[in-house]
């Protein structure tokens, strides 16, 4: 005769990840509400981009010196991190009270495996963006109409951070399903905040360097697996059904696009300042950045 403990089902996970998951999580296990829940998560999506936007376009319209571009450039990370953090800590994993206390991995729960996931991130993006910016003052101040490598490694390095906190929140959302999207307001700005991601993607790999090339091969290497999971999770097409993975596989698409658009438009895999757009100061000037 079975004993009660050893009769009691179990749930098991069928990969250690979790994106095959059966106990996959689901809003509605926690106190907020599913709506708040996903306007919360939308809102976010939405305002992010546009803050770090603001930040990248402005610059190569407008050339900033002196203390008010040190000013400038401080603001940015000091308001997008915490905004990307804040899209991670709305999932789940970090509001459900199951979560509390269960190891994932190397002794460590899964809530503080993404809070390490994200702050290596984080200081890599601090510390590109401030490298940037001291490169980007050598230049106006000391060494005009020159190009020097720190500018390029800062562009590197904070473009990396970015990408390890994005993936810090795809992964934190892998398992998060929703019951989809019934206002089409909310579907309006849903599918805007991935157009302008997208668009946010763009707009930094035509700065870098063979920007265009490495997005279009970052874009591929992420969103084609992207794709796959969720075609076979048959949400792909849904309203909202994984919001925040499709969120970034809309901006992933909206990126590919535009980059396919510039690389045809200037004939190469060329960044801004190599044809000359935007560019102040003669076409190899460094200062609008």
């Amino acid at each position: 005769m079975a004993s009660p403990a050893s009769s009691q089902k179990i749930p098991q996970r069928n990969n250690f990840f979790g994106f095959k998951s059966d106990d996959s999580i689901h809003v509605g296990k926690v106190s907020l509400s599913e709506r708040s829940h996903d306007r919360r998560i939308i809102i976010l999506l939405s305002i992010t981009p546009i803050w770090t936007l603001l930040f990248t376009v402005t610059p190569v319209l407008i050339n900033f010196h002196g203390v008010v571009a040190d000013l400038y450039r401080i603001l940015e990370p000091t308001v997008s991190l915490p905004l990307h953090y804040f899209i991670m800590i709305t999932s789940e994993v970090f509001i459900d009270p199951t979560q509390e206390g269960r190891k994932f991995l190397f002794g460590l729960t899964e809530r503080s495996l993404l809070n390490i996931w994200f702050l290596v991130g984080a200081a890599i993006y601090a510390q590109g963006c401030g490298m940037h910016s001291t490169a980007i003052a050598i230049v106006n101040d000391l060494l005009p109409n020159q190009e020097i490598d720190e500018v390029a490694i800062g562009y590197y390095s904070y473009a990396t951070g970015y990408l390890i906190m994005t993936w810090a929140q795809l992964f934190a959302y892998r398992r998060q399903k929703h019951d989809g999207l019934d206002s089409l307001k909310g579907i309006i700005w849903w599918i805007l905040g991935g157009i302008l991601f997208g668009i946010l993607y763009a707009s930094v790999a035509i700065e870098f360097p063979r920007g265009p090339l490495l997005v279009i091969i970052y874009v591929l290497v992420i969103g084609i697996p992207l794709s796959i999971f969720l075609f076979n999770s048959k949400v792909m097409f849904s309203k909202g059904r994984r919001l925040v993975l499709q969120s970034y596989l809309i901006g992933y698409a909206t990126t590919l696009v535009i980059v396919l658009i510039w690389v045809a438009a200037v004939g190469g895999f060329k960044d801004r300042k190599s044809v000359g757009l935007f560019v102040k100061g003669g076409s190899n000037s460094t200062t609008t950045n």
